[in-house]
C-alpha cells in the first residue's frame, strides 16, 4: 500500500468485547480462549509511514447507517460510488459526502455507507489487501480538511519540573547562579596583626565599576647595577638610603 486516498477491503477481525463498529456475525475461536468476530472490512488510507499506514473505516452499521443505536452521526460522512450521495431519513451527519471511484462495478458500496472520522486503524503493509477504488480526485481537499478537524494536534501538557531547551541556554557559558557582578565579590581579607598588620594586602572591592581599591606597599626598585634595593628619592622613609631591611650587601 503506498498511495493515500485509497480504498481497500481486509479480513478484518475484531475482539467480541469491541462496540462501536459493524461487525458480521461470524463468531470464530480465538488465540488463548477468547472468541473474535471475523468480517470483510473496508477502509480509505488517509496517511503512510514507515512500514504502515492509517486508514479511516468504512462501515455499513448493519445497513443502519448512523441512525444505529450508539452511532455518533457528527463524526461520520456518506461514501458513495452512485451518481449522488443518499442519506437516511433522520440521519444528521457532521461530514461533507465523499465519492470513492470504484476499479469495477462489482465494487460499489452501499447507500448505506459511512466514514467514521473518530477512529483510526493501523494496517501494517504486509497485511494481504485487495484495492477497490480511490477516493474521486475532487473530493481528496475534502476528506483530508475534516480528518485534520477531527484530528488535530494535540494540546501541550507542560509538566513544571520539566526542563526545557531554555533551561540549557547556559550550559556552555557562565552559571546564572553565580553573576560576575561586583555585588557578589568576596568580602574583604586583611592579615593577622602578628604580619604586621596589612600594609601589602588588597582589599576586595564592592563598587559597581569594578574599580578594586588596592593598597601595596611602596614599590620596590632595583639597582640596574646590583642587586640591591631602594627606594625613589623623592618620598619614603629610606629616601636617598637603602632599607636596611632589604640591603644584601651587609
Amino acid at each position: 500500500m503506498t498511495d493515500a486516498a485509497k480504498v481497500f477491503k481486509v479480513l478484518w477481525s475484531e475482539p467480541t468485547g469491541s462496540i462501536g463498529t459493524e461487525i458480521t456475525k461470524d463468531l470464530r475461536k480465538a488465540k488463548f480462549g477468547e472468541t473474535a468476530y471475523h468480517s470483510i472490512r473496508r477502509f480509505v488510507i488517509m496517511s503512510q509511514h514507515s512500514g504502515h499506514c492509517i486508514c479511516l473505516p468504512i462501515l455499513t452499521y448493519g445497513g443502519q447507517a448512523t441512525l444505529k443505536k450508539g452511532v455518533h452521526a457528527d463524526d461520520h460522512a456518506v461514501i458513495f460510488t452512485s451518481e449522488r450521495p443518499v442519506e437516511e431519513k433522520g440521519e444528521r451527519l457532521g461530514k461533507k459526502a465523499i465519492k470513492m471511484i470504484p476499479d469495477s462495478k462489482r465494487h460499489h458500496l452501499d447507500s448505506a455507507s459511512r466514514i467514521n472520522y473518530a477512529k483510526t486503524y493501523t494496517v501494517e503493509h504486509n497485511v494481504k489487501v485487495l484495492f477497490i477504488g480511490r477516493i474521486a480526485r475532487q473530493y481528496e481537499q475534502q476528506i483530508t480538511t475534516d480528518y485534520n478537524r477531527t484530528h488535530g494536534p494535540l494540546p501541550d501538557r507542560p509538566y513544571k519540573g520539566y526542563r526545557t531547551d531554555d533551561d540549557f541556554r547556559n550550559a556552555e557559558g557562565a552559571d546564572p547562579q553565580y553573576s560576575s557582578d561586583a555585588t557578589q565579590a568576596p568580602p574583604a581579607r586583611s592579615w593577622p596583626e602578628d604580619y604586621g598588620g596589612n600594609p601589602a594586602s588588597s582589599a576586595w572591592s564592592t563598587s559597581p565599576n569594578l574599580q578594586s581599591s588596592i593598597a601595596y606597599a611602596p614599590q620596590i626598585q632595583l639597582n640596574p647595577a646590583s642587586s640591591t634595593g631602594y627606594y625613589p628619592e623623592d618620598g619614603g622613609e629610606y629616601s636617598g638610603g637603602v632599607d636596611p631591611r632589604y640591603d644584601t650587601s651587609r
